[in-house]
């Protein structure tokens, strides 16, 4: 059985063909998967044991994408994969460095050395990594390593960032969005000026406060994010979920999740993302061990990898 802890995703268009690629730590490993709801896109295979797993959601099967032999410190935190190279990017919870594992030689190298990691997003066009650092948004060369700013207290206007984390991106790269807990804010930058603008927070827009988001996806298009709520049990009495924020105005609701049979309550939901092709949400749950699922359209959802 796996322990699910946490869960990122990619989707991408691959040759006309759509592949999500979700990583999330279970106790014993780094598990990646991998479907495209056409045919399973090839990712390479490893060795058998623990590692970084490559996954069909159709099936739930796994195989081994990267040894967890190869880790540097206790674990990973954020992931990125890039779908021109085959590598994939992460960050070690012990050294707080960012690395880089080419599945071809079988090898892990340093990228980064700035540590508070708290998200990343490969941008394929600008063979760049964009990445949450601390209270900063930036731009890392996925060659060389180098960092280039884009939006802090003194680069873009705005309101200064004060706790980030998680980064969602539009499909152009010309957007991303963050999370700051300590003004329990949604931020949204422009990621050729660095401007920053709050979307909401407890004075922008109406309903549940940003308080112990987990996760953070957004679909541009429908104008909505997606924030997981992991809300702690025996401290909060307020449900977990999934809270909807109007990008226009701020609204914030929790989706309907337990008014029909169709809807399975969440009950510590962690990392979100969304599938660009499909506009479907996948995420994590931690007690339930789980991979959901989610229609953003109609709360219906469906766990497609559970540890039993």
């Amino acid at each position: 059985s796996v322990v699910v802890r946490w869960m990122r995703v990619w989707c991408e268009r691959v040759d006309e063909v759509c592949c999500c690629v979700l990583f999330f730590q279970a106790e014993d490993g780094i598990r990646d998967y991998d479907v495209t709801g056409v045919q399973t896109c090839a990712l390479p295979i490893c060795s058998d044991g623990d590692g970084l797993l490559a996954v069909d959601l159709l099936t739930g099967d796994r195989s081994v994408f990267m040894d967890m032999s190869l880790l540097l410190g206790d674990g990973i935190y954020y992931l990125a994969y890039s779908t021109s190279s085959g590598k994939a990017y992460f960050d070690d919870s012990d050294t707080g460095m960012i690395y880089v594992f080419d599945p071809v030689a079988g090898t892990v190298e340093i990228l980064n050395t700035q540590n508070e990691t708290a998200g990343m997003v490969v941008d394929e066009a600008a063979g760049a990594l964009l990445a949450i650092q601390g209270n900063r948004l930036v731009s890392i060369d996925m060659t060389t390593g180098t960092a280039t700013m884009i939006s802090d207290e003194s680069t873009g206007s705005g309101p200064a960032f004060s706790n980030l984390f998680g980064l969602a991106v539009n499909a152009a790269r010309t957007v991303a969005w963050t999370v700051d807990s300590d003004l329990e804010a949604l931020f949204r930058v422009d990621l050729a000026t660095g401007a920053r603008t709050i979307v909401a927070d407890p004075t922008t827009g109406t309903g549940e406060t940003l308080e112990d988001v987990s996760g953070l996806a957004v679909d541009e298009a429908r104008g909505e994010a997606y924030l997981t709520l992991a809300r702690r049990y025996g401290i909060s009495d307020d449900p977990s979920g999934i809270l909807i924020v109007d990008l226009a105005t701020g609204d914030r609701a929790l989706m309907d999740q337990e008014s029909d049979a169709s809807r399975s309550p969440l009950t510590f939901p962690g990392y979100i993302v969304r599938d660009g092709s499909t506009g479907l949400l996948y995420l994590s749950d931690l007690l339930m061990q789980a991979i959901v699922v989610v229609d953003p359209i109609t709360g219906c959802n469906g766990v497609r990898s559970a540890a039993q």
